[in-house]
């Protein structure tokens, strides 16, 4: 079975996505990364940070949403384009705001850190898929 037809299965709307799996793939990984980056705002309560990310990313979908649904009349593929967009434009202020480049050490990274990371996180993986 595909990807294509498994998440059409999984979601139960046939017609509804059909041709657009890959962008609710991106869509929600877009969405998990900036989720991501905002919890990392807040773990480093930088609050003004999240709430020009908050006002930025509406902003953006909200014109972006306009534009692609109402003037170009682009659908699911606008509704799903305009939050990729907002995500990624959220992603990037966050990036440039807490200099998100300074905060990665590749170095520090072991092979027994990695094992003990993903053997701590696949059950709290598995009750949120749950």
């Amino acid at each position: 079975m595909s990807t294509k037809e498994s998440l059409n299965k999984l979601l139960g709307l046939f017609g509804t996505i059909k041709g657009l799996e890959y962008l609710i793939i991106v869509y929600m990984f877009a969405s998990v990364f900036g989720s991501y980056m905002s919890q990392l705002a807040k773990g480093q309560e930088k609050v003004f940070e999240m709430g020009v990310s908050g006002i930025l990313g509406t902003i953006t979908a909200v014109s972006l949403n306009v534009y692609f649904l109402l003037y170009l009349k682009l659908g699911f593929k606008g509704f799903f384009g305009a939050s990729i967009l907002s995500s990624a434009v959220q992603i990037l202020y966050y990036f440039l705001s807490l200099k998100f480049w300074k905060l990665i050490k590749f170095a520090s990274i072991t092979k027994r850190l990695t094992k003990e990371m993903v053997s701590y996180s696949v059950p709290g993986i598995m009750t949120m898929l749950g």
